[in-house]
């Protein structure tokens, strides 16, 4: 037993091997590869061979047959199985497991086969990509590879939900586009729609339906608030808070009083006949006033003169600065509380001025 190789020899269909002529001596013989389905798992073997006749010696070697592990991927509600599912593997040292650094993929099964495992080997999967409509689950799980078996790992994942805001005129009841809204979870934090390709500020247009469409929103408590309205309305500014549970949709629905008009209308107290040329000023009870002229407004030929663009529920503040001419200017301030959908007017009745002929 000097070292000297002898020679190497391949199983049978039987398993075995069969050496013939060698001379005396002490040989030592070693499992140098298995099939790839079982794992070596003796020591080399010593026996003496004497050299005479008929002598003859068997030596045996059993094999460890290998295990899997089988890696599931479905859906947390349905148990729809997920394919195009990522998932990284290692053993217990963090050594990667197979030939792609460790990546496996879920097949139209929703299920990925680990095949050929040492038994001493504990398996750790995670999974490092889900579907996009699905929220990812990256907790590993273990599995100690048993001889002969196929140990299972199942991943559940949650599908994310989807979130509708609608925006509505109070008053007529139709829809309203060009309503912007800020959208984002309980602790402030804005959430951007379908991994972020969509919107990357929380902030969303209600389209010509009226409508916001979030899809694949990650399940959360979610605060959503209009920040500016559409043109014409006021914002109701009041957030309103859902819970987004997996696979579910849900709806919020805002209400905008439109914004009010209010016409004044002069007329000569005598024959009620419309006057113009009448300059009033135009306010709200705290003293700011309406309008881009400063609050100032004049009557028209008609002797009316129509403000838009006024609060909804405001105390409005009407006084007459200048009477038209040959009329004596009522000092009287007149207030009146607008409201949406709902005709609002003041009427200002001026006597004709007299004059004295001597």
């Amino acid at each position: 037993m000097d070292g000297t190789t002898i020679g190497e020899w391949a199983t049978d269909e039987n398993g075995q091997i069969q050496v013939r002529n060698l001379d005396e001596g002490t040989y030592v013989i070693e499992e140098l590869s298995s099939d790839g389905k079982h794992v070596i798992s003796d020591a080399p073997q010593t026996v003496y061979l004497s050299g005479k006749d008929q002598d003859v010696v068997s030596v045996y070697f059993g094999n460890v047959p290998t295990g899997s592990v089988l890696i599931t991927k479905a859906d947390q509600l349905s148990g729809q199985p997920l394919a195009g599912v990522e998932f990284f593997a290692t053993d217990s040292t963090g050594a990667v497991i197979g030939n792609a650094n460790g990546k496996f993929t879920t097949d139209a099964s929703g299920s990925i086969l680990i095949e050929n495992l040492d038994p001493s080997l504990t398996v750790v999967a995670r999974e490092s990509k889900a579907k996009s409509s699905y929220v990812l689950d990256d907790t590993p799980q273990t599995a100690k590879v048993r001889p002969g078996e196929t140990v299972t790992l199942r991943f559940l994942d949650k599908p994310k939900g989807n979130l509708i805001v609608e925006k509505y005129d109070k008053i007529s009841g139709e829809r309203l586009s060009n309503a912007v809204f800020r959208v984002t979870n309980a602790n402030g934090e804005l959430i951007a729609d379908d991994e972020g390709l969509t919107s990357s500020n929380g902030l969303y247009t209600t389209n010509q339906e009226g409508q916001i469409v979030l899809s694949n929103v990650t399940p959360a408590t979610l605060v959503v608030t209009e920040v500016p309205p559409p043109e014409g309305y006021r914002a109701d500014q009041t957030p309103q808070t859902v819970v987004i549970n997996p696979g579910d949709t849900q709806t919020l629905r805002f209400y905008d009083d439109p914004l009010c008009t209010l016409t004044l209308f002069k007329r000569d107290a005598k024959t009620l006949r419309g006057l113009s040329g009448a300059s009033f000023y135009v306010r709200y009870s705290d003293g700011r006033a309406i309008g881009a002229n400063n609050g100032r407004y004049v009557t028209g030929t008609d002797g009316t003169v129509t403000i838009t663009g006024i609060k909804p529920d405001a105390t409005v503040l009407v006084s007459e600065e200048r009477a038209p001419s040959g009329y004596i200017k009522d000092d009287s301030v007149k207030s009146i509380v607008v409201k949406s959908g709902a005709p609002n007017s003041l009427t200002f009745d001026n006597a004709p001025s007299t004059t004295l002929v001597i």
